[in-house]
This record gives structure tokens, C-alpha cells and sequence, in this order.
């Protein structure tokens, strides 16, 4: 059983993974899922419209990966945007002083 069939006269390997890509390739599909996040929360997309974004972008630079490769990687970065926002949205709701500020209150003798 051979790993590799042609595809639209290009020879594909069917059982690449993400981290078998370039670091261009990468930095290209992180960014359109940066996009995409920002697209699902502003726009309320749900989360199949905003991946069907990415591998709109990624078809349309010929860059060939399979779906469930892209589907885990976006699953994962969504879960590190939505930690990090949700951390953000407790340092602004708390009301944290930051250092500056905080020594502007008592001037040193």
C-alpha cells in the first residue's frame, strides 16, 4: 500500500502531518487561523465556518496537508487564544495597577 497517489497531476503524500510542512507554510496557516479566531469572535461565526476559512486559504495556496491535521491544529490554537483572552479580560476587569502607576500615588522622600 503506497503512502503517496497523484492528485490532480501532482504526486501527494496522503499521510503528511503538520509538522512535515515549511516554517513559511506553517507561519502562512497560523496566521489565517489568527484571522479566522478573530472572524469567529467578532462575527460570531461558529467554529466549522471559521475552519472552512482556513482550508479555503490553504486550497487556494496549494499547500496540501489533510483536514484532520488542520481540524487538531486549530482546535489546539483556539484553546490557547480563548485562555489567553479569557486572562486579559481578568487583569482588565480587576482593575490591576500596574508598577508605573502605583509609585506615582507616594512620591519617595
Amino acid at each position: 500500500m503506497s503512502k503517496h497517489r497523484m492528485v490532480n497531476g501532482r504526486l501527494l503524500q496522503m499521510n503528511k502531518r503538520y509538522k512535515q510542512l515549511k516554517e513559511s507554510q506553517k507561519q502562512r496557516i497560523g496566521d489565517w487561523m489568527n484571522e479566522a479566531y478573530q472572524l469567529e469572535c467578532e462575527k460570531k461565526l461558529l467554529r466549522s465556518e471559521a475552519l472552512e476559512y482556513v482550508l479555503r486559504r490553504i486550497e487556494g495556496a496549494n499547500i496540501w496537508i489533510p483536514e484532520h491535521e488542520v481540524k487538531m491544529r486549530y482546535g489546539a490554537k483556539v484553546n490557547r487564544l480563548n485562555r489567553r483572552r479569557s486572562r486579559k479580560q481578568k487583569k482588565t476587569d480587576s482593575g490591576a495597577v500596574s508598577p508605573e502607576t502605583k509609585d506615582e500615588g507616594n512620591p519617595e522622600k
